[in-house]
């Protein structure tokens, strides 16, 4: 979806991610959702248009991989973008109704940024199948060392 009140750079970056495989989304300082292509509309069922303007721990009901809430107010990301920095990934725990869940490596860029206000690109790509050989990997050397095994 495009945005007009962005900058040049900004804008041709989001042109770029509008068809990307990767799931991409953009929220402002206040977590509301400002872009979204159509592979982030895929993921999560939800249209583009739809989700403008939501906050967007409303719209990515994610989860840390220990089960904690990854998308929230004031989450990690945006606190971090806030303080003049951000984490530069993470893994995160997509849930959905009635579909799989999803494993993403999400990335986190902070464009736009004057000293009121910035945007907060977040690029995430699939991940599923790596982090279920990683389980499986685990439960074996677990068994296999009788419990001894910790996983990093």
């Amino acid at each position: 979806m495009k945005m007009t009140d962005v900058g040049v750079f900004t804008g041709k970056v989001l042109d770029r991610l509008e068809e990307s495989p990767d799931l991409a989304w953009a929220v402002d300082e206040e977590q509301r959702i400002r872009f979204m292509n159509r592979s982030c509309e895929e993921a999560l069922a939800v249209r583009a248009d739809e989700a403008m303007g939501k906050e967007c721990f409303r719209v990515f009901k994610s989860l840390t991989s220990r089960g904690k809430a990854q998308c929230r107010p004031n989450c990690a990301a945006i606190t971090g973008a806030k303080a003049g920095a951000c984490p530069a990934m993470t893994l995160m725990r997509l849930r959905r109704p009635r579909v799989p869940e999803q494993w993403l490596m999400c990335s986190f860029f902070v464009l736009d940024a004057s000293e009121s206000s910035f945007l907060m690109l977040h690029v995430a790509g699939q991940v599923t199948e790596m982090v279920e050989a990683w389980s499986v990997l685990e439960n074996y050397a677990s068994r296999a060392s009788g419990g001894k095994y910790l996983s990093p």
